[in-house]
Order: C-alpha cells, then sequence, then structure tokens
C-alpha cells in the first residue's frame, strides 16, 4: 500500500516532496501558526484599507474617488471573517465545544464601547462646531438608530423626511 498523509502533511510541503521543497527554516509550521495571536500581514491590509475610506471621503480631491474607498468594507470583513474563525476554531480544540454566548458577549463587549465613543465624539462635534449645527437636529432624530445599533435604518428612514436647503 502507498503512504498515508494527514491533514498537517497537506500543509507541509516538505513532506510530500522530500528533496524537491525546501522550506524556509523562518517560517511557521502550522501549528505555530494556528497557535500565533498576531498575523503581521493583517497590519499591512488594515493600513491600505485605512487609506481607502479616508482618501474616499476627501471630496476635495476628484482622483481620490477612483481609489473606491468601499472596496476597504471588503477587506474589513473579511479580515474580521478570518480572525473570527480562528477564535473559534482555537476555543473549539482547546475545550471541545463552543460557547456561543459568552463569544458573541466578548464581541459585543469589545466593540459597544468605540462605538458609543464614536457617537458621542460625533455629538460632542455636532453640538459645539457652528458649521455643524444645522445637522444637530438631524442626527438627534438619529439617534435612537444609532443607539441600538441600526444606523442604516436611521440613514434610510429619517433621509426621506428631510428637506434639502435650497427648497426651504
Amino acid at each position: 500500500m502507498g503512504k498515508h498523509f494527514s491533514l498537517a502533511d497537506f500543509f507541509r510541503a516538505d513532506s510530500l516532496l522530500p528533496g524537491l521543497v525546501s522550506l524556509d527554516r523562518n517560517e511557521l509550521s502550522f501549528t505555530d501558526y494556528q497557535a500565533a495571536t498576531f498575523r503581521p500581514g493583517f497590519d499591512g491590509l488594515r493600513g491600505i484599507g485605512f487609506l481607502l475610506v479616508v482618501t474616499a471621503h476627501i471630496p476635495a480631491v476628484p482622483w481620490f474617488s477612483y481609489l473606491q474607498g468601499w472596496t476597504a468594507v471588503w477587506v474589513f470583513f473579511a479580515i474580521s471573517g478570518y480572525l473570527v474563525t480562528m477564535l473559534l476554531i482555537r476555543e473549539e480544540r482547546k475545550t471541545g465545544a463552543i460557547a456561543y454566548g459568552a463569544f458573541l458577549t466578548k464581541r459585543f463587549f469589545r466593540i459597544v464601547p468605540a462605538y458609543a465613543a464614536a457617537i458621542l465624539i460625533y455629538w460632542i462635534a455636532l453640538y459645539s462646531l457652528p458649521p455643524l449645527a444645522d445637522e444637530y437636529q438631524l442626527f438627534m432624530a438619529r439617534l435612537p438608530y444609532y443607539l441600538t445599533l441600526m444606523p442604516e435604518y436611521a440613514l434610510r428612514v429619517l433621509s426621506r423626511h428631510r428637506v434639502p436647503p435650497d427648497q426651504e
């Protein structure tokens, strides 16, 4: 019979093709890769995504519109999906099961403080900066949607009731 390969062998090219493929010895093994919590490559992806988002919101430079900042959302979703999957795999291997309630609670308390801080900072900016005073009433009308983690509904529902400045 032939030699049987495990899944771990699949990820180790040197065991499949001895002598033909040499791995860089600075490279992580698959086990070490799974155990590592930091992914340096993601820093570069996050940086590119950040620049795409920032440049997409600068209307004064017309050629920035060609960068398509919305693609950064896809990059961030892909990174998040990968990281969440790795967390779930680690938990399942460590404990033999996944405690979804505890997992979702941890994610909630990791995201909500930054989300609340962003809302608070925006509220302070609208309240205190005169050029933004026109947006304050609209923001206050949308605030219940923001506080219930449904900002997309605030934009759809309340934008229909806004009167453009030239029609007032």
